[in-house]
């Protein structure tokens, strides 16, 4: 069932936005949590951290988690504040359902972007994550189109503002850290 969802939201988001509106109630947490298994991996075993000799791995596990958590929060909340903008009264579950189920394209930039991410290449992991957030926005767009049934233009402008925020922010950092100024 774990990877019937991912697939629908990888490849069919419409009708996987719509079946989990009526059907899913906590099933996305599994994909948040592979997401959140996989950014742990690949932070305990980055040739990055190597070198912190102060930073244990249960120390670096907590911090991707706690990270992790936070910003499902937060894009949570930007997607209730947006939709609520634009006079859809979603509720906060709903909200948390849809950006837990759009993270399954998160799951594919991990998994797609492990193997770098084990042997250091940044620069890798950056600009693939351009196409990954693409995929994310169309997925989600194509999702809450489904689901609300209203225009294009409309769909798409209330997904942008609920991931461009964060994802644009996770993209400068990840810049700055990569090319110190």
């Amino acid at each position: 069932m774990f990877l019937e969802w991912v697939a629908g939201v990888l490849f069919r988001p419409g009708a996987t936005f719509e079946r989990a509106r009526k059907e899913l109630r906590f099933g996305y947490w599994w994909i948040v949590l592979s997401v959140m298994m996989l950014e742990a991996v690949m932070q305990v075993y980055s040739p990055v951290r190597a070198g912190q000799a102060d930073a244990t791995p249960a120390d670096l596990i907590f911090v991707t988690a706690a990270y992790l958590l936070l910003r499902f929060d937060i894009q949570g909340l930007l997607l209730m504040g947006v939709a609520r903008a634009f006079q859809w009264q979603l509720s906060w579950s709903e909200s948390l359902k849809y950006i837990g189920l759009g993270w399954a394209v998160l799951m594919a930039e991990d998994i797609a972007t492990f193997y770098p991410a084990l042997k250091g290449y940044d620069n890798i992991i950056l600009w693939a994550s351009i196409p990954f957030f693409a995929w994310y926005l169309i997925s989600l767009t194509a999702g809450l189109k489904r689901i609300t049934a209203w225009p294009l233009w409309k769909v798409l402008l209330i997904a942008t503002l609920a991931t461009v925020p964060w994802r644009a922010a996770e993209f400068w950092l990840t810049w700055q850290a990569i090319h110190p100024a």
